[in-house]
């Protein structure tokens, strides 16, 4: 393989049970020393599932990182609303609305944002799977046999749920911060 003529740069020994992979590796260490490096698939295997955690411990941080930023996004998002609807506010409270009332009118614009943006979320990420999974990183192979994602029902809706849980939990704050105003200190406000 490297031009080297009369020797061999890899030698594939098979055991005859796997009973026996340990057995015959430690014979050949013993044999060869140092001067050689064993493999065995049960080394091959914990390599690979290092590699598998590793990337799953990365992908599990970019999903919590996107958690964030949504819930800043719908904290955002509702603090402006309630600020926007100061005098809005104020004048449901003058005519006879009470706290829970704007909680509840805060919290139910808090599910509304949670239940369509983990809808469309979801929808746009089995889109994005199936359509990165058709493209092909090889140049000049096409790709016939792409991967097909896996997307499991019980999964999606406790991510669905998630989303949805997390929307309510941003809008908490807002929509305390708005059934807490005073009438009077929201209709003098400009």
């Amino acid at each position: 393989m490297f031009h080297k003529s009369g020797q061999f740069d890899r030698l594939v020994v098979a055991a005859q049970s796997s009973d026996y992979v340990d057995t015959v590796q430690q014979e050949i260490s013993g044999l060869f020393g140092s001067t050689i490096g064993v493999t065995t698939p049960k080394a091959i295997m914990a390599v690979r599932a290092t590699t598998l955690t590793g990337n799953s411990s990365f992908i599990l941080s970019i999903g919590v990182i996107a958690l964030i930023v949504g819930a800043v996004g719908i904290v955002t998002t509702l603090y402006t609303s309630v600020t926007e609807r100061i005098k809005e506010i104020g004048t449901m409270k003058a005519i006879g609305a009470q706290n829970n009332d704007i909680l509840a009118l805060f919290l139910v614009e808090a599910v509304l944002i949670g239940i369509l943006g983990a809808t469309v979320g979801s929808l746009a990420g089995i889109g994005a799977g199936y359509g990165l999974s058709s493209i092909s990183f090889t140049p000049g192979v096409r790709s016939s046999s792409s991967i097909i994602p896996v997307f499991l029902p019980v999964d999606m809706i406790k991510v669905w749920l998630l989303s949805v849980a997390l929307s309510i939990g941003a809008g908490l704050y807002p929509a305390w911060k708005a059934s807490k105003l005073s009438p009077m200190v929201a209709l003098r406000r400009e």
